[in-house]
């Protein structure tokens, strides 16, 4: 849009009948007062209303506020969504603000300076919006799984409680030496910590790929555990047969049981965030003009 004379129109839906990048003609308005106005397209003259939409065979248009004495002209010019979006495209530069820091910073180019600072608040504002609604939506995603799992997995449970009671009731009561009883909260202890990283990495997955820092530190840690874990099984390897098989019904139990609390307290979580999604996207400051043009430069 440019203008003629001093003044503003705020112009939230403008679109012309059979135009196209090529050949769109342009149209004028003339302000009448505050609330009315009157467009020229292809030399027929219509009427319109501050918060209406304007609707004919030449024209679309809708006007939320003027700014501008009556009688002042504006000359709108059509461009298409694609030549509107590739001209944002040309104009707009996104740059990391240093390594690894997260920040970004957007810098736009134009010839008004208060429609460009609107232009970049405005995708500041729905980047930050995109964010959280993917949050609430990747959280939904998982809390329809944990629901899925926990009656799954309460059943395992119930399952191993079942066969340790029964093995117990069969061996006469047999319980763990105080050797296997010590293995057996390592082993669990090597499962519970499994168990975080199986949640961790569902998540880190949507953000960064395997060769990140933090997705590597995560793999690097499991198979830590799991040679633990290894190890373990070796020492329960060298036990009697009795102490084997009570150590592994009982670290069943033990393991289901952790898994089984922790899918209820993830629950939990995820039922809350889900309701109240922030996002990890933070604007740090509004959009703001140069003082003095960046273009032309002036000749030395």
């Amino acid at each position: 849009m440019t203008k003629k004379n001093a003044g503003s129109l705020d112009v939230v839906k403008f679109y012309l009948s059979g135009a196209n990048d090529e050949d769109a003609p342009d149209a004028e308005v003339r302000v009448i007062d505050k609330n009315h106005y009157e467009i020229t397209v292809n030399d027929n003259v219509y009427k319109g209303t501050v918060g209406e939409l304007l609707q004919n065979n030449d024209v679309i248009i809708k006007v939320d506020s003027i700014n501008s004495e009556a009688g002042n002209e504006f000359k709108l010019t059509y461009y298409s969504r694609y030549k509107a979006i590739a001209n944002l495209q040309e104009n707009l530069s996104v740059i990391d603000k240093g390594k690894d820091t997260g920040m970004l910073t957007l810098s736009l180019s134009g010839y008004d300076p208060v429609l460009i600072q609107k232009i970049v608040d405005n995708i500041a504002s729905n980047y930050l919006a995109q964010n959280i609604a993917r949050q609430a939506a990747q959280d939904a995603k998982s809390l329809d799984f944990l629901n899925e799992q926990l009656p799954k997995v309460r059943s395992d449970l119930d399952l191993a409680e079942s066969k340790l009671n029964e093995y117990r009731k069969k061996s006469d009561s047999v319980d763990l030496t105080l050797e296997a009883k010590a293995v057996l909260d390592q082993i669990v202890n090597a499962d519970n910590q499994l168990n975080e990283l199986t949640f961790r990495e569902s998540e880190i997955s949507q953000l960064y790929t395997k060769e990140h820092p933090t997705y590597k530190a995560l793999l690097e840690k499991r198979k830590t555990l799991q040679d633990e874990k290894n190890k373990l099984n070796k020492r329960v390897s060298a036990m009697p047969s009795t102490q084997q098989e009570i150590l592994r019904l009982s670290r069943d139990v033990e393991s289901g049981r952790a898994v089984y609390m922790q899918l209820l307290n993830r629950q939990q979580e995820l039922s809350i965030a889900k309701s109240s999604a922030i996002g990890n996207v933070r604007i740090i400051d509004k959009a703001i003009t140069q003082t003095k043009p960046i273009k032309p430069k002036r000749s030395l």
